[in-house]
């Protein structure tokens, strides 16, 4: 027994020195890879610096946060500026005559978003965005030639790692829009824009990830931050947060699936998985036994072979014969059940007494079996003495 504890404790203690040196125990952040736009969020991808922000610049009462899908909380405020965050945002026909109707009583509209669908008017498209690459972009106003850098790069990016950047395509000869572009990247990509549909006006921006807290990291943050809300005369704001993110199932990124699709390890370990279950569906779909027979249970044939003895004995009209059966076969549960031979002394009278049964029948009874070596019983007759036995045998105590 000891010989086996410095075994195991040998083997252990291999393996955690193998351990100890192959492999290497390191903190890493967590990062998400989708771009969550919360207001209480102090991360990266976060926007309490912009919630901060703009109640400073209007004050702390004048800034409303609307976490709701639906828009009808909007009939509540009036003279307002809307502003709408994320990176999709998907508008239903109620939704967009909601807006549309927001904008015709005097209400200012901000759209911060990658993906627009839909706003303009319906004999027109949504606004088109293009996808620029570029080590580093340079943001211009239009009103006063102000430059400032942006690159979306991170810390852990390297230095040419290019910067993906989402611009808005005017084309007035397409969608019957007027637009008047307000900020661009480099010398002709608009990014913040004014968009006139049918006589109502919106402001598209086309890189929310400058209002995040990350983007103070990437550009002056101040800067862009007063120069954009300058263009709004409103001075009540209202930041509409939808709890769902996406009302397309097809667009939904956060799927559990698709999170462990976009890991390649996890891919990977999920592939094989599903080639293990595959493979052993295979093989296990091959019994491991041949086919057992059914064995039928033997079949009680005793009560065929008395009915084929008594159509025999009728057939050959031999019934006094199948009367000695009879007979034999009464005498026999008699002395069994009550432990009374035939031939003891008042036989009828002890036997009433035991089975209960009235007397006069069983005097009839054993009259009927008396007589069976002096008499030839006829078909009536032999019926009779079976309902009489038959009788007894279901009455008797």
């Amino acid at each position: 027994m000891k010989r086996t504890l410095i075994i195991i404790f040998s083997i252990l203690a291999l393996l955690l020195l193998l351990i100890v040196v192959f492999f290497e125990v390191k903190e890493v952040p967590v990062i998400k890879s989708e771009s969550s736009y919360t207001i209480q969020k102090s991360d990266q991808d976060g926007l309490w610096m912009f919630d901060a922000m703009l109640k400073e610049r209007y004050g702390e009462d004048q800034v409303t946060i609307g976490k709701q899908d639906s828009l009808n909380y909007l009939a509540n405020y009036k003279d307002y500026i809307l502003i709408m965050i994320g990176e999709n945002f998907y508008f239903d026909e109620t939704e967009t005559n909601q807006i549309r109707e927001s904008i015709s009583l005097g209400n200012e509209v901000l759209f911060i978003t990658e993906n627009l669908n839909t706003i303009s008017s319906y004999n027109s498209p949504n606004p088109v965005y293009y996808n620029s690459k570029d080590s580093l972009f340079t943001l211009t106003w239009v009103d006063d030639c102000t430059d400032y850098p942006y690159s979306g790069r991170t810390a852990s990016d390297g230095p040419h790692t290019p910067t993906r950047l989402k611009y808005i395509k005017h084309d007035t000869l397409y969608d019957h829009c007027e637009y008047s572009s307000l900020v661009n990247a480099g010398a002709s990509y608009p990014v913040f824009t004014e968009v006139t549909c049918d006589s109502n006006a919106y402001y598209l921006h086309s890189i929310p990830q400058l209002f995040t807290n990350g983007g103070a990291l990437k550009t002056d943050y101040r800067v862009n931050f007063n120069k954009t809300f300058d263009v709004f005369n409103n001075r009540q704001v209202i930041v509409h947060l939808p709890l769902k993110a996406n009302n397309y199932i097809g667009n939904n990124k956060e799927s559990l699936l698709q999170y462990i699709l976009s890991q390649p390890p996890l891919k990977y370990a999920y592939y094989l998985t599903l080639l293990l279950a595959l493979t052993f569906v295979i093989f296990a779909s091959k019994r491991k036994q041949k086919e057992i027979p059914i064995i039928k249970p033997k079949e009680n044939t005793t009560h065929e072979y008395i009915e084929t003895i008594s159509a025999l004995y009728m057939a050959q009209d031999q019934n006094e014969r199948l009367v000695a059966h009879m007979k034999s076969n009464f005498y026999h549960k008699i002395k069994v059940a009550y432990f009374l031979d035939a031939s003891a002394p008042d036989f009828a009278e002890k036997l009433a007494k035991k089975s209960k049964y009235p007397i006069e029948k069983i005097q009839s009874i054993v009259k009927q079996l008396n007589i069976i070596d002096h008499y030839s019983f006829n078909d009536d007759q032999l019926i009779r003495l079976y309902k009489d036995i038959y009788s007894f045998d279901k009455n008797r105590k």
